[in-house]
């Protein structure tokens, strides 16, 4: 096999569908950098060869990006044994000048009026999916996931148990982890509202996914809902993610109001989002930061 082939075969081994897309998009671009080189071989990559790869990067991308993409470089050289290669001093982040990134700050939440106004400019079809986004605090992939015809039939099934609460999340999620999602009595009525009108939306098209891509494939979904809501002006402080800001916010509340500690409202609140249990002031510090 090339090497493109044999690093995209890495890249594929284990996590979610958005990690491992992301991870081969890496490795695509490892090996198109690598080739330039006359390097063939997984074999043949140095520390070098990453060093200067990472370089080739900084103009065009976030220290952020960087560390990310740095973290599937080393998934991808373990996955080929090269685990020595990949805790290699001379390729930490430290080493490479990208250390000490921070995601506070690169997103805030979007008020209710503000969303109101921005999802106006959107079709039907988007404008709902932007509305049960909001109503679950959803990623976007796990939106357009939950959009496909009986994911979201599940859904509305799981809304309409007034005593429970809670709708089960398991389409495109991080890492594969599906979860459970608890909605406060406010979430839970918008929720129900929402889910019932990308119902009537889906049927009434006749689609396999709420979103209508150029093709009947979740990626092409993907990329309409998340090009137009960029064009409708979701995009730097204010994308799609800011969403799942201010529901985390209201759900940290609304756990308080119940009578938990606040402690225990971010926790609860990091197992709704997705995140581990031990994530709670990680969440409170991005999700539910206070301007």
């Amino acid at each position: 096999m090339s090497l493109i082939d044999d690093l995209q075969k890495a890249a594929d081994q284990n996590g979610g569908s958005a990690t491992r897309s992301a991870r081969r998009t890496t490795a695509r671009q490892l090996a198109n950098f690598a080739d330039k080189f006359g390097i063939k071989d997984v074999r043949q990559i140095k520390p070098k060869t990453i060093v200067r790869f990472i370089d080739s990067l900084k103009a065009s991308n976030s220290t952020r990006a960087l560390q990310n993409k740095m973290s599937h470089v080393r998934e991808i050289l373990r996955a080929t044994k090269r685990d020595h290669l990949a805790d290699e001093n001379l390729i930490s982040n430290s080493r490479l000048g990208i250390s000490g990134a921070s995601r506070i700050g690169t997103h805030e939440a979007i008020s209710d009026a503000q969303f109101t106004e921005m999802i106006k400019m959107l079709p039907e079809d988007v404008r709902i999916a932007a509305e049960l986004q909001r109503a679950l605090g959803l990623r976007i992939a796990e939106v357009v996931g939950a959009g496909r015809k009986d994911i979201l039939m599940q859904l509305q099934r799981d809304i309409r148990r007034e005593y429970r609460k809670e709708v089960f999340i398991s389409e495109q999620t991080k890492g594969g982890k599906a979860r459970n999602t608890s909605l406060s009595k406010e979430q839970y009525e918008k929720a129900q509202e929402v889910i019932g009108r990308a119902v009537e939306c889906l049927q009434s098209n006749n689609r396999k996914y709420l979103i209508n891509g150029k093709s009947d494939h979740f990626k092409s979904a993907y990329d309409r809902m998340s090009n137009t809501m960029r064009r409708a002006g979701f995009t730097g402080k204010i994308s799609s993610h800011a969403s799942r800001y201010s529901w985390s916010r209201e759900r940290i509340k609304a756990y308080q109001d119940e009578g938990l500690s606040l402690r225990e409202a971010r926790l609860r609140t990091a197992q709704d989002l997705g995140h581990g249990p031990g994530r709670g002031r990680w969440v409170a510090s991005i999700y539910a930061r206070e301007e």
